[in-house]
């Protein structure tokens, strides 16, 4: 693992605990479950929340050990080719930002399935690179997408009873 990869897991764990931390308050405030058993709205804040935190505690330490191990078996070997550069790191981290931030953007004036559906399509084309964009891998990325979205929308307005805009 170089040394980029492990800041940007530094970096993600860091927003990531901080952001957990920012909204345990109001998750918790949030009443779980009701007189009879039933669960209430802040089930799902609650348990996102705590889940957030731990995996990203989990995946942290698992990117430490990766990071240690790969720069005991560098020091017997140099290569390291298939490691991202800065650039290439940019060329998806920049546009990856300019997607969510449009996705946060229109979930104010569109409803929650079109702006999911059409956040998940391009995040999924954007992570596929160039050289495996076919007409089938896009063709599923669509598919999925509106598997996903309206499966996610399902879930909340019928299920959990969360309506979503």
């Amino acid at each position: 693992m170089s040394v980029l990869r492990f800041s940007a897991s530094t970096l993600v764990t860091i927003i990531l605990l901080t952001l957990c931390a920012i909204l345990a308050p109001p998750a918790f405030d949030l009443p779980t479950f009701d007189e009879s058993g039933s669960i209430r709205s802040g089930a799902v804040p609650q348990f996102v929340v705590a889940f957030t935190a731990l995996l990203s505690v989990i995946i942290y330490a698992s990117d430490l050990l990766d990071f240690y191990k790969s720069r005991a078996s560098s020091l017997l070997s140099s290569d390291n080719d298939d490691e991202p550069t800065l650039r290439q790191a940019s060329n998806v981290g920049v546009p990856m930002l300019v997607i969510l931030a449009a996705y946060i953007f229109a979930w104010h004036y569109l409803n929650f399935a079109i702006t999911t559906i059409v956040f998940f399509f391009s995040t999924s084309l954007l992570l596929m690179g160039k050289e495996k964009l076919t007409r089938k891998t896009v063709s599923m990325s669509l598919i999925t997408a509106i598997l996903f979205s309206t499966g996610v929308w399902s879930l909340f307005t019928y299920i959990l009873k969360v309506p979503l805009r």
